[in-house]
Parts: structure tokens; C-alpha cells; sequence
């Protein structure tokens, strides 16, 4: 008498009688003890079961791959709202994410580099927005050559050459990162205070380049060249490496950023901006008191 087909979808039990079992040798183990005349039916549905398993997973793979993508690509432009958002609040200037990719000369002249961008007037800062993972303080110390931090600060060093070199004007790097969950830290190019272009808030009473709490990492100035990957592609046949010799970097909370530098001097040419008082949100939960003034603006003079 012929068996009947079984159904069977290949999963820990037995297909013959349905009996449980712990994992693959041990299923095997079973049918030929219980039901040795089925053997090489049993082993025929594994050759059929298999390819359609694999096609199964590759499936789930890319699925999941893009599921996952699509999840950072909206958690990235969340977090470059925000970023402008706070420097809108801080600045009085309108900031905005910049809205068309890459890095040809006419994107360049018409958005910058940058992830966020003013609407109006010209700053120092070309400013890039990261919200992925980065590794510990330590981990930079341990390994200031190749962190995830230094890659993110080489591409922001590399960015700033380029769009140096096309609006023909000296930028500086400044990235926005998270060391921590929901908390925003800014990394700014140390030449921005050691050269005296940003100004504090108020007078300062002390000789300290930077005012305010911050971490000063300067070993990129005698680590020499660094190169990384600045093409943006998975192939890694399509790589190019650029050297170069990163500036030191100040490290800080925004909140801190914020409450002590003059957002009048991260403009090129200040800007006229809008008479306010009250309280100012600068993110993280921090406010500043921000009194009524009328602020002259640029070469024209006009308020």
C-alpha cells in the first residue's frame, strides 16, 4: 500500500507522524528508527524543502534590510529637524534641512554640503547632523585613527573642503552628535575659538580659549593624515580614500554651545533679527533669558 503525501513545513517535527523534536540531526535520527521504509521519501523532501527555505530567508533579509533603511533614513531627517530647529531658536535666523543631495559644484553653490543649512545670510559652520551610534570617549583615545567619530569627522573636514573651495571663503566644520541616547552634543573645529571668531555671550573674565564646560581633543593636529572612504556607495570596489589632516576638535553639549557663544558671531555679516524677550528653548530641556533688542544688521546698517 503506497503512503499518502504528507504536508510538511519543514519545521521541528516529524512529517510522518508529527512527533516533536529538538533540531535537524535529531529528526533524521528519528525517521530512520520509526519509519525506515520512508527514508528517502523523507530525505526528497529535504531537497525540496531546502531551496525554498533559503529563498524564504533571503526574502525576510532584503525585507528586513529595508525596513531598517527606510527607519534610519526618517530618523536621520527627524534629527536634522531638530538640529535646525534649535538652531533657529538659538540664532534667531531661520535654519532649514538642506533639501537636494550630493555634491556637484551646482548643488554645492546653490545648498552648501551641509545637512542643515540658514535660509538667509552666510555663518562660518558647514553643519552636519549625525544620530547614529558612536562610540565611547574612551574608544577614541584608544583608537583615534579609525572610531566611528573620526570617519564622521574626516567626512564633515572633507565636506568643508569642498565647499571652501567652490564659494571660494574659509568654512569650519561643526557636527551635531549623540554620544548619549537623546542628548546633543556639537563638535566644533577648535580654530573657530582659537582665532577668535566666536565671541561669548557675555564678558569674560578669564584667558581660557574655550569659556565654557567642553572637551578640547587635539591629537589630530600630531596624529597627521587620516584617510577614509568619501565616496558614499556600498561597492567597495568604488571606494576612494582621502587623506587628510583633521583640525582639533572642541567637544560640547548643546545646551552649553548655546547658553555661552554669541549667535550673532557664527554669522558671517550679522543679520537684523527679530525683537524678542522672554525664554529662549535651546534643546535638552534647557532655556535661556533672552531680553527685548533691536540688533543692527549687516554692511547696510539698517535695523
Amino acid at each position: 500500500m503506497m503512503n499518502e503525501p504528507t504536508k510538511w513545513d519543514g519545521g521541528l517535527t516529524c512529517p510522518f507522524c508529527s512527533a516533536d523534536v529538538s533540531n535537524t540531526s535529531g529528526r533524521t535520527h528519528h525517521v530512520k528508527n520509526k519509519h525506515p521504509e520512508r527514508l528517502d521519501e523523507y530525505r526528497a523532501m529535504l531537497a525540496i524543502m531546502a531551496p525554498s527555505k533559503v529563498e524564504k530567508t533571503k526574502e525576510e533579509i532584503r525585507a528586513q534590510q529595508s525596513k531598517t533603511g527606510k527607519s534610519n533614513v526618517r530618523r536621520s531627517k527627524g534629527h536634522e529637524r531638530q538640529v535646525a530647529h534649535y538652531l533657529t531658536d538659538w540664532s534667531g535666523q531661520e535654519f532649514r534641512r538642506r533639501r537636494v543631495e550630493g555634491r556637484d559644484v551646482t548643488v554645492i553653490e546653490r545648498e552648501s554640503t551641509a545637512d542643515v543649512i540658514p535660509v538667509k545670510g552666510n555663518i562660518h559652520c558647514s553643519i552636519e547632523a549625525k544620530c547614529g551610534e558612536v562610540a565611547t570617549f574612551a574608544a577614541l583615545m584608544d583608537n583615534p585613527k579609525g572610531t566611528k567619530f573620526t570617519e564622521w569627522w574626516h567626512q564633515a573636514t572633507y565636506d568643508v573642503s569642498l565647499v571652501s573651495k567652490i564659494l571660494a571663503r574659509q568654512f569650519y566644520p561643526m557636527m551635531f552628535f549623540r554620544p548619549y541616547p537623546n542628548q546633543n552634543w556639537v563638535a566644533i573645529d577648535y580654530n573657530l575659538f582659537r582665532d577668535g571668531i566666536l565671541k561669548p555671550r557675555q564678558e569674560v573674565f578669564h584667558e581660557s580659549m574655550v569659556w565654557f564646560p567642553h572637551f578640547l581633543f587635539d591629537a589630530y593636529e600630531y596624529l597627521g593624515e587620516i584617510s577614509f572612504n568619501v565616496v558614499r556607495t556600498k561597492k567597495k570596489e568604488n571606494f576612494r580614500y582621502v587623506p587628510l589632516q583633521l583640525p582639533a576638535v572642541v567637544m560640547c553639549r548643546w545646551k552649553d554651545f548655546a547658553a555661552n557663544v554669541d549667535p550673532q558671531s557664527f554669522f558671517l555679516n550679522p543679520i537684523s533679527q527679530q525683537s524678542y524677550e522672554g525664554t529662549l528653548e535651546v534643546g535638552d530641556g534647557v532655556q535661556l533669558v533672552r531680553e527685548r533688542s533691536n540688533l543692527e544688521s549687516g554692511p547696510s546698517g539698517n535695523t
